[in-house]
């Protein structure tokens, strides 16, 4: 070991425990992440804790390196050393690599608590502040917390999230936009987190809070040396080259075999390997879940599927080559179909584009079952379109998707789902309730999904794929979601819930490139289209955001006729009726 250079795993309920405190310097960049990696992040932890699929949970899970920078005297965090020291004795770390995570961490722990998980709730508040949670107060010291962000997240972060109960309130001003797009990160982060998490049903947020607590673990470096932890980081981020997956595979086919196979089998998995390219290991993760072996271990799965198939050359010539042939097709639609009209690669383009592939094994098992029956592939495609989005109108998590779609690959295999109209593809009436409610109010609950599905609205309406990459893209919404007290929009919606239904709903909603938005945010309807004209005065204009630039004004009237008229379109898309999912209900009330 390098002198100077501490290294150990350690569980994140002993990260944050005893007088451990972790501060982003004031060199690194503000927080970065977005909805759509925090929403990643909870993801992939709630699949591992088995949240919506209790029997495939993982005995632990590896939340990746931390590199911190300490003074000379201080230990590793959750050491032995620092667990024996006395209550009270405050040990400090800068925080090199990891402060996406460690923030994203803190979130969901602070978001936990204010929700309510019972016994754990003096755990999580031990993972968010030192000492005893300080209810209502906010406290103003820096070590009171133990994450502090740098620069003006500073504040924000403490106010609205860290503290007691922040996580259930709207700040009342334009505090973010003041601040800057980090600050607007960070709350857009939460508020994702909060909708996803609020999902869940008690017991599922304590089986959460535990396996965080105690089965989550990260690899932590701390450095006395700052030169050396600098080093450090540009090694771990920059330099290496990691063993290759398919590597081991590729000796696990191709071994044993004889001469005149051997052969055959190279010049085929070479071949496969140039199709493939980075896709190789993502390839064989999805072929195991076309054979029902999800769960099964890369090179565990491939023999059963080798000794299934007759040996390694029919594996390669029956299963490989087919579903490669397959699985490229399917990836060739990451990019807009170069032929308009082409309904099966538009499917396919619109799949690629969401976070999460747990459709395209299902896809896969299609494609290649009715590979010479078109209408019926695309009919499945289809369905299969239908129910991966509506997964995620509905906040479901990745292990319910999963279990979802396993089931909809064994009814393809098996011949119960022939067509779009398979059982296997119905929403039940809580489903559907659970879709209709979180489409009021999608962008706070599911920002990722809700800006996909208004560029399909938007498709839909206008007859048309637009062929544009999602990320260059964010939601603006017109009414803004915190006008200033002195704002004309407070005038124009002076009831507040009347207001929050419709800056919340889908009808308020457009796309820009995110410069622009910045430059939009609390500015007046007018300030705003003009921006919009300007900015697309050269070039073609999507149909979302046509309507708004072509609006002599932006009423209620207004935004709730563009409502309907997008869940209409939404409507056709999805395969079920949402048009009562309007907001009128809810503004009637109000009045």
């Amino acid at each position: 070991m390098f002198a100077r250079l501490q290294v150990a795993s350690v569980a994140l309920g002993e990260l944050f425990a005893h007088g451990s405190t972790f501060s982003i310097p004031s060199f690194q960049r503000p927080f970065d992440w977005g909805p759509e990696e925090a929403l990643q992040l909870l993801d992939d932890v709630s699949r591992a804790a088995g949240i919506d699929a209790p029997d495939s949970a993982e005995p632990d899970y590896f939340l990746g390196t931390l590199l911190l920078l300490a003074e000379e005297a201080v230990e590793l965090p959750g050491s032995a050393v620092i667990a024996e020291r006395a209550e009270g004795v405050r040990h400090s770390y800068e925080v090199i690599d990891g402060q996406q995570r460690l923030t994203t961490l803190t979130m969901l722990f602070a978001i936990l608590r204010d929700l309510g998980v019972g016994q754990a709730y003096d755990a999580l508040q031990t993972m968010v502040a030192l000492g005893a949670a300080s209810g209502a107060e906010e406290a103003s010291a820096s070590t009171d917390f133990r994450l502090t962000l740098n620069g003006v997240d500073r504040a924000l972060f403490r106010r609205h999230v860290q503290r007691v109960g922040a996580n259930l309130q709207q700040p009342g001003n334009s505090e973010a936009e003041e601040n800057g797009s980090s600050s607007s990160r960070i709350l857009d982060a939460r508020d994702a987190l909060v909708a996803s998490l609020s999902q869940l049903d008690a017991g599922q947020r304590k089986q959460l809070a535990d396996f965080l607590l105690e089965k989550c673990h990260v690899v932590v470096t701390l450095s006395h040396d700052i030169d050396r932890a600098h080093r450090l980081f540009t090694v771990l981020n920059e330099r290496g080259k990691p063993l290759r997956r398919n590597d081991i595979i590729k000796v696990e086919v191709l071994g044993g075999l004889s001469p005149f196979d051997a052969d055959h089998a190279r010049r085929r998995w070479e071949a496969a390997e140039a199709q493939l390219g980075g896709d190789f290991e993502a390839f064989f993760g999805h072929l195991k879940a076309v054979y029902g072996r999800r769960r099964a271990t890369v090179v565990t799965g491939l023999r059963s599927l080798i000794a299934e198939a007759g040996g390694a050359r029919a594996f390669i010539d029956k299963v490989l080559v087919p579903y490669i042939g397959v699985f490229v097709r399917i990836r060739s639609c990451q990019d807009a179909p170069s032929r308009s009209g082409d309904e099966l690669s538009e499917r396919l383009h619109y799949l690629n584009r969401l976070r999460g592939e747990e459709w395209l094994p299902a896809v896969m098992v299609a494609l290649h079952k009715y590979g010479q029956e078109p209408d019926r592939a695309l009919g499945l495609v289809r369905a299969i379109d239908r129910l991966a989005h509506l997964s995620r109108v509905q906040c479901q998590g990745g292990g319910r998707r999963t279990t979802r779609f396993n089931r909809v690959v064994q009814a393809i295999q098996n011949g119960s789902a022939v067509d779009e109209t398979a059982e296997v593809f119905e929403l039940n009436r809580e489903e559907l309730r659970n879709a209709k409610f979180n489409l009021r109010n999608l962008h706070r609950r599911n920002p990722p999904v809700c800006k996909l599905l208004l560029m399909r609205i938007s498709d839909q309406i206008q007859g048309r794929l637009t062929p544009i990459d999602p990320a260059t893209l964010s939601v603006e919404h017109v009414l803004p979601v915190r006008p200033s007290t002195t704002s004309a929009w407070r005038s124009l919606y002076p009831e507040p819930e009347v207001r929050e239904a419709a800056t919340q709903c889908l009808g308020n909603l457009t796309l820009l490139p995110e410069r622009l938005n910045d430059k939009a945010r609390n500015r007046s309807f007018e300030e705003k289209r003009v921006l919009m004209a300007e900015h697309y005065r050269n070039g073609p204009m999507m149909e979302i955001v046509h309507d708004v630039v072509t609006s002599s004004d932006w009423s209620l009237n207004v935004v709730a006729a563009r409502e309907r008229r997008f869940l209409n379109a939404l409507s056709g898309i999805l395969g079920v009726e949402v048009s009562d999912a309007a907001m009128e209900p809810r503004i009637d009330a109000a009045e």
